[in-house]
């Protein structure tokens, strides 16, 4: 019931507006150009507003990364328009911010990346601060003093479990380390006490280096409907569960974080990965020339 309610409003909403632009051009409107107005629906193809999502959504990717250049804004802000543009064309509601997101290039040129001027950091600790106890009402977050324990006793369970690590991670890492530092230190594993050189214990205070087992490409990977938007979108295609052998990197290697999302097609299953860095490109996957 609400939803129909809903989708009457947005029909009155896109009437009215579709017959003030009428009006705007054309004081004097005809019979038929009335009855078009009056008998407008917007359109409910999902393939439609699919193709309107993928570049919008695309937009939105290449616009608020930390840094980008004038070409990207460019490029962001045509995806913008064509999405909006596209969503005008079906008869969509559509707010003032859209009409607002059409000058994020002059912005952007005037005052640097969205970084520099958004304001989802003061929103953020805006929300902190609402959440706040400081009258003892009913329903307030829990006393900071329980709190603090609880995240005493994570952060304990945490360095527990990753002072010590099992004994394949210690071989990677040892070899790793000791092919890194061979022209600094001699480096030997922890069983060997004799001779000169420095232990190395697998504990540690602070990393600089972890140790992962990469996702694979495959070339017999099927097309999806976002690939020719996937550079932008940051979106990339991997055979579930193939990974590859286990290998130690510097954590300055590491770009950000991804959301994984498993999907099966045709009783074939896949990993999605979205990137979420919006301060380094990921690289191209590499294919062969074959």
């Amino acid at each position: 019931m609400k939803n129909h309610a809903a989708q009457a409003t947005m029909q009155k909403t896109l009437c009215s507006w579709l017959m003030e632009l009428l009006l705007a051009h054309n004081q004097h409107p005809s019979d038929t150009e009335i009855a078009h107005v009056n008998t407008a629906k917007m359109d409910h193809n999902l393939h439609h507003h699919y193709g309107v999502i993928l570049k919008f959504s695309a937009a939105i990717h290449i616009l608020s990364s930390q840094s980008i250049s004038p070409n990207n804004v460019r490029r962001g802000s045509t995806a913008l328009s064509r999405g909006m543009q596209g969503w005008a064309r079906m008869g969509c509601h559509l707010t003032p911010y859209y009409h607002f997101g059409m000058h994020f290039a002059e912005q952007m040129y005037d005052f640097g990346p969205c970084y520099a001027t958004w304001a989802f950091a003061f929103e953020r600790h805006n929300g902190k601060l609402v959440r706040v106890n400081h009258n003892q009402h009913k329903g307030a977050p829990p006393d900071v003093t329980q709190g603090t324990a609880k995240r005493q006793a994570w952060y304990k369970e945490c360095w527990e479990s990753l002072s010590a690590i099992s004994s394949e991670i210690y071989r990677i890492v040892f070899e790793y380390l000791r092919h890194k530092w061979h022209a600094l230190l001699h480096l030997k594993p922890s069983t060997s006490i004799i001779g000169e050189g420095e232990n190395f214990m697998g504990h540690a205070k602070c990393y600089s280096h972890v140790w992962l087992k990469k996702l694979q490409y495959d070339d017999d990977i099927p097309n999806f409907p976002w690939a020719l938007w996937a550079t932008d979108l940051g979106v990339t295609v991997w055979l579930a569960e193939h990974l590859a052998d286990s290998e130690v990197i510097p954590l300055t290697a590491l770009s950000g974080h991804f959301v994984l999302a498993p999907i099966e097609v045709h009783d074939q299953k896949f990993w999605i990965t979205v990137a979420y860095d919006h301060t380094n490109p990921e690289g191209d996957v590499k294919v062969g020339d074959d």
